[in-house]
């Protein structure tokens, strides 16, 4: 889409949001429509008039009581059916699956709750509102435009209230302040912007890698698999050789990474370099790359890609 076209774009969104937008300029759709088109907003925010900023939250958090969203729950009945008997009955006793069972039954209530409540801790508090509605992403079943909602709404406060790192320490101290599953997703997020297929491996596992990623070349697929490690201190060099050591003979000749956002103890670094496979990763080399590859505002737009990600297929292992 050329930059005009994402203008436009942008420009028929935030009136729809205005609340003296004539009732037939309104839509129903509560995230931006493209990632263009919140990166273009990401860019000027800080500059934004507040009572748009607020009008723009008010209407990503704001509560369902829309068809659309309700539309989700023959599907999620459809697909609890695929589950043993146990797992089937925690799916559809789950909150947000019990609000939309009753609102089939009596047409009454939202299909989701919503979250303006976390508006009134603005500009005070902005880094208490990030943690509220991860929670509520985390808590809830939601279909994914309102994920892409929330997660757009959390990218405006953080650009907007908490700031954005420029610098590379800046950007690693970022990192290393996320949680552990997002900055897993962050990673895969890179290798599919690479050209890879990347998925994640479940969060429940036990030692090995975190991220899978393939590729297609001539005659052969090359198989990546990467340990991604949220550090403080140093990697030492047990990681190094429990990756080295994984023993699935689909990655017997697997690319072996370690993605960290601090440093490798020289252990580390010498046991990797016996073995040829092995690259390691630090957050010095990391920012750079995630630039290169996601956008030098990569920051701004965090929650959206990761939320891709996770919302992905995660393979078994």
């Amino acid at each position: 889409m050329d930059e005009s076209a994402v203008e436009q774009e942008l420009e028929n969104f935030l009136r729809e949001s205005s609340f003296d937008a004539p009732i037939e300029d309104i839509r129903p759709h509560v995230a931006f429509p493209s990632d263009e088109a919140l990166s273009l907003y990401l860019e000027g925010v800080e500059g934004r008039p507040q009572e748009e900023v607020e009008n723009l939250l008010w209407r990503m958090l704001s509560a369902s009581t829309s068809k659309m969203d309700a539309q989700m729950f023959p599907l999620i009945v459809e697909k609890s059916r695929e589950l043993n008997p146990e797992a089937a009955r925690r799916v559809l006793n789950g909150g947000s699956i019990k609000r939309l069972r009753w609102r089939e039954r009596t047409g009454i209530g939202d299909a989701w709750e919503g979250m303006t409540w976390v508006l009134e801790m603005l500009p005070s508090r902005p880094g208490a509102v990030v943690d509220a509605l991860n929670y509520y992403l985390m808590a809830q079943n939601l279909p994914d435009v309102r994920i892409h909602a929330i997660s757009d709404a959390i990218d405006i406060v953080r650009t907007r209230w908490i700031g954005n790192p420029l610098t590379v320490e800046e950007r690693r101290a970022q990192l290393k302040a996320i949680d552990p599953r997002k900055f897993e997703a962050l990673i895969a997020a890179w290798w599919l912007a690479m050209g890879y297929e990347a998925v994640l491996t479940p969060s429940t596992r036990d030692g090995g890698y975190d991220v899978h990623a393939t590729r297609e070349l001539l005659g052969r697929k090359e198989k990546v698999i990467i340990e991604c490690k949220r550090y403080d201190r140093s990697v030492p060099v047990g990681v190094v050789r429990e990756l080295n050591g994984v023993g699935d003979p689909e990655f017997a000749h697997a690319r072996l990474m370690i993605v960290t956002t601090s440093g490798f103890t020289k252990p580390a670094k010498k046991e990797a370099e016996q073995n040829r496979r092995t690259e390691l990763i630090d957050g010095e080399k990391l920012v750079p790359l995630l630039n290169e590859h996601l956008g030098s505002d990569w920051p701004k737009r965090l929650e959206r890609i990761t939320r891709d990600v996770l919302k992905a297929r995660i393979i078994p292992k």
